[in-house]
C-alpha cells in the first residue's frame, strides 16, 4: 500500500463530482510512452472506484494506442501535437491544424467531464486540460507540476517527495476523493487479434524453433539519447544470454533506430538478429508479449515490456530507478552505484554511469530471472 499524498488543496470532490450518476473522467497524459504506461494503472484504479464511470482519455498521436488497449478506458482523444506544431513552421497549414484542434477540443467538451486528471503537469497539458471543459481540474502543485501548469488547477495534489512516478499518479486521485494509498495494478491490454497473428508470423520466420526468446531494445527516444548504453555492451550482453540461457535473441528498434539495432546484432558475433519491423504500437505490444526475457535501457519498451508481464532487465545509467524503473512482478534494475548517480542532467560528457557498467553485471540479472520463471506470466500489479 502507498503512503502517497502530503496535501489536497482546492475543491472538495464532493462539490463537483454527482451523486445521481456515474462519474465522467478525463485522464489527460499526452506522452511519452514509458509515462503514459506508469499513468494506466490510474484508469484501472478509477474504474475499480467507479465501476459505471465514463472514462475518457487525452493523448498524443506517438502514446495513443496505449490507453485504446486498456479495459478501463472507454474513449481515446488523440492530440496531433506533430501537425498542431507544425503549422508555426509553415503558417499556411494553420488554418487546417487550427480547424482539427477545434474539432477535438468540441468533441472533448461536448462529454460533458465533471473532472480531468492532469498527469502531466506541464504548461502543454494544462492549457489541454483547460481547454476540455471539465467542472473540475486536478492536477500536482509544484515543483511537481512545472512550467507554472499548477495556477490552472482548481484541485492541486502535492505526492509525498521520492514517490516512484506510477505512485504519483496513483496519488493524484486524491483529489477525486479516493484513498491515496490504492493498491497499483496493470491491467491486460487488449491487443488486437490480427496484431498477434502477425507478430506470432513474423516470430515464427525469423527465428523458427526457437526454445525461447529475448527481447533487446538498446534504443532510446532523441530526447534521452544520453541514457543509451553502448551498443557494443548490448551485443556482448545478447551473447551471454543465448550461451547461458540458450534462448534467441531478438534486437527492436524506434523509427530510425535501424543502423543501431544492426550494430547490436554485428557486435554479438551471431548471437543475436534484427526483429521483425513494428510498424505500430499495438504490433510492439504484440511482439514482446511473445518473449521469455526482455532486456532495455531506461526507456518506453521497457515499461511496456515490464507491464505485459514480461520478465524485464533495465539498464539504467544516469535517472533515479526509485522514481524512474519500470514497474512489474519480475522486474530487475542494474546500474552502477557511482558518486554522480543519479542525476537530473539532460546531457553529460562522460556518462560513467553507463561506461562503468559492464554486460557480465546484466547477464547475471537476466539469468536470475529466468530462473524464477516456471511459467508464462499473469497480467502483473504494478508494484
Amino acid at each position: 500500500m502507498i503512503d502517497a499524498t502530503s496535501g489536497v488543496y482546492g475543491f472538495d470532490p464532493g462539490r463537483f463530482l454527482p451523486a445521481s450518476r456515474p462519474p465522467r473522467i478525463l485522464c489527460v497524459r499526452l506522452s511519452a510512452l514509458g509515462d503514459v504506461v506508469n499513468a494506466l494503472p490510474a484508469a484501472a484504479a478509477i474504474r475499480a472506484a467507479f465501476p459505471g464511470a465514463f472514462i475518457g482519455w487525452l493523448v498524443e498521436t506517438g502514446s495513443a494506442a496505449l490507453p485504446a488497449m486498456h479495459p478501463g478506458v472507454d474513449r481515446v482523444f488523440v492530440l496531433d501535437r506533430k501537425r498542431a506544431f507544425g503549422a508555426i513552421a509553415a503558417p499556411w497549414r494553420m488554418p487546417g491544424a487550427a480547424g482539427a484542434l477545434l474539432r477535438l477540443f468540441r468533441g472533448i467538451r461536448r462529454e460533458g467531464f465533471d473532472a480531468a486528471l492532469d498527469f502531466q503537469g506541464n504548461f502543454r497539458s494544462a492549457l489541454a486540460t483547460f481547454l476540455c471543459g471539465a467542472v473540475a481540474r486536478i492536477g500536482f502543485s509544484s515543483p511537481r507540476a512545472r512550467e507554472g501548469s499548477w495556477l490552472s488547477y482548481g484541485v492541486r495534489v502535492e505526492p509525498k517527495p521520492g514517490l516512484h512516478r506510477l505512485e504519483q499518479n496513483l496519488a493524484l486521485l486524491s483529489g477525486l476523493g479516493l484513498p491515496p494509498a490504492t493498491q497499483p495494478r496493470f491491467d491486460a491490454l487488449r491487443i488486437p487479434g490480427p496484431e498477434r497473428e502477425a507478430a506470432r508470423l513474423g516470430l515464427a520466420a525469423a527465428a523458427p524453433g526457437a526454445r525461447g526468446i529475448a527481447f533487446m531494445h538498446p534504443g532510446a527516444s532523441a530526447f534521452g539519447d544520453f541514457k543509451r548504453w553502448d551498443p557494443e555492451r548490448f551485443g556482448r550482453t545478447a551473447a551471454g544470454i543465448r550461451e547461458r540461457l540458450g534462448l534467441s535473441v531478438l534486437v527492436t528498434r524506434g523509427p530510425g533506430e535501424e543502423p543501431l539495432a544492426a550494430a547490436v546484432a554485428a557486435a554479438s558475433g551471431g548471437a543475436a538478429i534484427v526483429a521483425p519491423e513494428t510498424p505500430s504500437l499495438e504490433r510492439l505490444a504484440a511482439l514482446l508479449s511473445e518473449g521469455s526475457l526482455f532486456v532495455g535501457g531506461d526507456t518506453g519498451p521497457t515499461h511496456l515490456a515490464a507491464a505485459l508481464g514480461v520478465p524485464t532487465v533495465a539498464v539504467f545509467g544516469p535517472k533515479d530507478p526509485k522514481i524512474y524503473a519500470p514497474r512489474g512482478v519480475r522486474v530487475e534494475v542494474v546500474r552502477k552505484d557511482v558518486p554522480c548517480a543519479p542525476c537530473r542532467k539532460r546531457a553529460c560528457d562522460h556518462l560513467t554511469c553507463l561506461r562503468a557498467l559492464e554486460p557480465g553485471s546484466v547477464i547475471e540479472a537476466c539469468v536470475r530471472l529466468a530462473s524464477q520463471v516456471s511459467s508464462p506470466p499473469a497480467p502483473p500489479p504494478a508494484g
